[in-house]
């Protein structure tokens, strides 16, 4: 995966998808990703979605991003995230980004650790 920004050691810093890595990330408790368009080939999917997990002291992070899989063989083969990480630390409420998302307010998929849902029947705040 290539996150598409400049890191604190390199620009455009990569990291080989293997389980355990994977396990650490999304086993998070309280992690979530709220899908709010998607659309997709037989090669690529892009996904627009805000991605919200919680931090040791009690705060709460959130980035909305955009990511791009690449699954040409049916799997996924590499992947770019594209978005501000100082927004992850900005303290940004879910309502500061929603407002972004003119027309929609609701993600179309929600993903946390019990699994996906659909998304709830009134907007989020």
């Amino acid at each position: 995966m290539t996150w598409m920004y400049q890191g604190r050691e390199h620009l455009f810093p990569t990291s080989e998808l293997n389980r355990h890595e994977m396990d650490e990330i999304y086993s998070i408790r309280g992690r979530e990703y709220q899908i709010m368009n998607m659309v997709s080939d037989d090669a690529v999917t892009f996904v627009e979605l805000i991605e919200s997990y919680p931090a040791e002291d009690g705060r709460f992070f959130r980035t909305p991003l955009v990511l791009v899989l690449e699954h040409p063989k049916d799997h996924v083969s590499t992947g770019r995230h594209y978005c501000d990480p100082r927004l992850s630390h900005a303290g940004l409420e879910l309502q500061n980004i929603l407002a972004a998302f003119r027309g929609r307010r609701t993600p179309t998929i929600v993903i946390n650790h019990e699994g996906i849902s659909p998304p709830p029947k009134t907007a989020l705040s």
